[in-house]
C-alpha cells in the first residue's frame, strides 16, 4: 500500500501563478501612482495659473472701483489752458486715473484698459512729477502692464449715465420741465470733456475664443465731494 504524503505548503504552478498576480498587482499600481503623480501636477500649475489670473484681476478690479474725478489742465492751439475731467472711454479701450496705484498704493495712477491681440492689457503710470494732460496718453504709459485675460476673441466696452452734465441738471429738475424725456442711458464711447461728467458704469462684453461670453460691470464712485456737487447739483454726498 502505497502512503500518501499531505504537503501544506503551495505548489510551484501556485507559486507561479501568485507571482504573476502580484505583478501584475505591483504593475497597475506603480501606472496608477504614476497617473495620480502626472494629474497632481497638471492641477497644481492650472490651480496655480488659475490662481494668479484670479488675483491679477481683483487687483485691476479694486483700480477701476478707486477711478476718481480728477481735473486736469487742457492747452489750446495758442496756449490758453481750460479744466476738464480725465476720462476717455471708447468702445475698444478706456484711459482715466485711479486712486491707488498697483505700482504705488500711496500715489494715484493713470490707467489705460484696451484689447491688444487676444489679451486684456491693464497699463498704468504713476502720478508723481508730472501732470496728466487733456488729451494725451502719458509718455510710457505702459512700461507697466499686465495681462488680465487671454484666447480673447473681443472686449466691447460700454458706459452708462447720462449724455452731460446739463442733461442732467435738467433730469434731476424734470418736474419743472413739461416736455423732458432725456434718460441715463449705454454709450459705445463717453469723453469727459464733451460730458464734464463720469458715467455712473462701466460694462465689459467679452467673447472668448471659443464662442463663450462673460459681462464685467463696475460702478464708478466719485472720491472728490466739492466736484461731486459741483458738478452733479446736490447739496449732500
Amino acid at each position: 500500500m502505497v502512503k500518501i504524503t499531505k504537503h501544506n505548503g503551495f505548489t510551484l504552478v501556485e507559486m507561479l501563478v501568485s507571482m504573476v498576480i502580484l505583478s501584475s498587482v505591483i504593475v497597475i499600481a506603480t501606472q496608477a501612482y504614476r497617473q495620480f503623480i502626472v494629474n497632481s501636477e497638471r492641477f497644481s500649475t492650472k490651480y496655480r495659473s488659475v490662481l494668479a489670473d484670479t488675483q491679477k484681476r481683483e487687483l485691476v478690479f479694486e483700480r477701476l472701483d478707486q477711478t476718481i474725478l480728477y481735473i486736469a489742465n487742457k492747452r489750446d492751439l495758442f496756449g490758453n489752458s481750460t479744466q476738464s475731467i480725465y476720462w476717455q472711454g471708447y468702445q475698444n479701450s478706456l484711459l482715466s486715473v485711479t486712486k491707488i496705484s498697483l505700482q504705488n498704493p500711496n500715489k494715484a495712477a493713470v490707467f489705460k484698459l484696451y484689447q491688444n491681440e487676444g489679451e486684456l492689457i491693464y497699463c498704468e503710470k504713476v502720478i508723481d512729477s508730472w501732470l496728466p494732460q487733456i488729451g494725451k496718453e502719458p509718455e510710457g504709459l505702459c512700461d507697466y502692464s499686465l495681462s488680465i485675460l487671454s484666447n480673447l476673441e473681443s472686449v466691447q466696452f460700454s458706459y452708462f449715465g447720462w449724455k452731460d452734465a446739463f442733461q442732467k441738471m435738467e433730469g434731476m429738475n424734470a418736474k419743472y420741465f413739461n416736455n423732458f424725456s432725456a434718460k441715463k442711458t449705454w454709450f459705445k464711447r463717453y469723453d469727459s470733456i464733451e460730458a464734464e461728467l463720469l458715467p455712473e458704469w462701466i460694462a465689459l462684453d467679452i467673447t472668448y475664443s471659443d464662442s463663450s461670453k462673460d459681462r464685467w460691470m463696475f460702478l464708478i464712485k466719485y472720491q472728490d465731494p466739492l466736484r461731486y456737487r459741483l458738478l452733479n447739483g446736490r447739496n449732500e454726498v
